[in-house]
């Protein structure tokens, strides 16, 4: 008896898609797998200690394995991985006591969603839509994944977007704000706001305390603050609109766990360096559609809390 793994995707790691095991029919003189044996399952990458799960094996149901949090602890998005090919290989063996009955390879990308090989055929770029933006003077790259044979399913491929790239279907010749962010398929979106933003600075105060002395022939009583905090937050908006081909792309912007604000001068300004990481304010976000499929974007971004003079 024997299984053959799935390989035909590439995992979200962030979906909670099943890894599926189907099982092939003993031949004759083989062994069968009874129902409820127990199936050790080894899961291992370059990169992380050997994990083992057990689970049982049900006669006609087929076997399911779920693997979310192993996945999702593959990938550090503490670091900026803009030039590398993000994506980790995982090796699957499955065991029982009579032996081992399958191992594989699977592909895992930090997505939200798993990509068929059929749909990287035909979309192999990780993004929500087919046809995007070429922002000229800002750097931009994007992530492509390709099904190849061996004993790794896919390739995938990091490359430079510009004006001749087959996907590109508008070319936007302007200055402003660059925010780059990584998308629900695991690639790299990109957008430019307006030059023109409101900046908000909120300050919190520590508290104080109060200090008794008694000096010769009077007592002093005097408030010693703590200092405070603050938090600086960019409203910014669009003055290109969003087409509406591009507003699933533009809105995973709104629940993407990376972003990035250039601060670079020159296009070449790649590297981490010119990269500043910055969040999303929690709130909501409309999209109006109308007959002329353009939509408006605003968005109010936080950074990293500004350093104050603190005593605590």
């Amino acid at each position: 008896m024997s299984f053959t793994i799935e390989n035909n995707f590439a995992y979200g790691a962030f979906s909670e898609d099943a890894i599926v095991l189907e099982s092939i029919s003993a031949g004759t003189g083989e062994w069968s797998l009874e129902n409820n044996t127990n199936l050790r399952v080894t899961v291992s990458s370059s990169d992380r200690k050997d994990f083992v799960i057990n689970i049982s094996y049900r006669e006609n149901k087929g076997v399911y394995l779920f693997l979310p949090s192993l996945f999702k602890s593959l990938f550090d998005f503490k670091r900026d991985t803009f030039l590398d090919n993000d994506f980790t290989v995982v090796n699957l063996k499955v065991d029982t006591d009579k032996g081992n009955i399958a191992s594989g390879t699977l592909f895992v990308i930090p997505a939200s969603i798993t990509t068929s090989v059929e749909i990287a055929k035909t979309e192999p770029r990780l993004g929500e839509c087919k046809n995007i933006t070429y922002f000229k003077g800002y750097p931009q790259r994007d992530l492509y994944i390709e099904k190849i044979t061996g004993n790794i399913p896919f390739q995938m491929q990091n490359k430079e977007r510009n004006a001749d790239t087959k996907e590109v279907a508008r070319v936007v010749d302007e200055c402003g704000i660059f925010l780059r962010w990584r998308n629900t398929h695991g690639g790299w979106s990109y957008w430019l706001f307006s030059p023109n933003y409101t900046e908000e600075l909120k300050s919190k105060s520590l508290g104080s305390t109060r200090i008794g002395r008694i000096f010769v022939g009077r007592k002093d009583n005097s408030f010693y603050p703590f200092g405070t905090t603050a938090k600086k937050t960019w409203t910014l908006t669009s003055e290109i609109p969003v087409l509406d081909y591009e507003l699933e792309e533009v809105k995973s912007l709104f629940v993407s766990p990376e972003i990035y604000l250039w601060k670079g001068k020159e296009v070449t300004d790649i590297q981490t360096q010119y990269w500043e990481r910055v969040n999303i304010v929690d709130g909501s976000q409309k999209f109006k559609h109308n007959n002329q499929y353009t939509h408006a974007l605003s968005v109010t971004i936080d950074f990293n809390d500004p350093k104050t003079i603190t005593l605590i």
